[in-house]
């Protein structure tokens, strides 16, 4: 498995990787994304900002994630720990549900936290759909501080955060 910046050619493969997402979820009963976020709009300036990753094993993309500073207006109300430098948030974590439940989104998640050490953040912070265990369990695990709710247009969502540890 390679985690590689996305390129425009990437976007029919992303978007197949979040249908696939949003389809499991709803199955599950878990309504967080659909046609309107994440959409292919959104995905596209990601690619362009040079923000989105892409987990591909034998040429295929199977997984994504969203890297940047930019933090939602309603983390404002959020008491965050670690504030004191520049800050790394996640957006749009996504394994293609085939691969679900082999390690994937923990070896996204070692990536962002490598690509915070090594470039100096201060802290990693990303928000969890409230209703999604999966996920929220995988923050838990890897020992993310939940520090509030905020409320999106889809419900309640988890804000957590983790220093950054400086690469070695």
């Amino acid at each position: 498995m390679e985690i590689a910046q996305a390129s425009m050619q990437d976007l029919p493969e992303v978007m197949d990787v979040i249908s696939a997402c949003v389809w499991q979820m709803e199955s599950q009963g878990i309504f967080q994304w659909d046609e309107i976020y994440p959409n292919s709009g959104t995905l596209q300036k990601d690619i362009e900002s040079h923000f989105l990753y892409v987990a591909r094993d034998d040429g295929r993309v199977f997984g994504i994630m969203a890297l940047n500073e930019y933090q939602d207006p309603e983390y404002s109300a959020i008491e965050w720990e670690y504030g004191g430098g520049k800050i790394l948030a996640v957006h749009r974590l996504a394994v293609d549900p085939l691969r679900w439940r082999q390690g994937i989104a923990s070896r996204l998640m070692d990536f962002a936290e490598q690509h915070a050490g090594a470039r100096g953040y201060a802290a990693i912070r990303l928000d969890a759909f409230l209703h999604n265990p999966g996920s929220v369990a995988l923050y838990d695990r890897r020992g993310y501080r939940n520090a509030g709710i905020v409320r999106f247009r889809k419900g309640l969502f988890y804000c957590f955060e983790r220093e950054a540890l400086a690469s070695r």
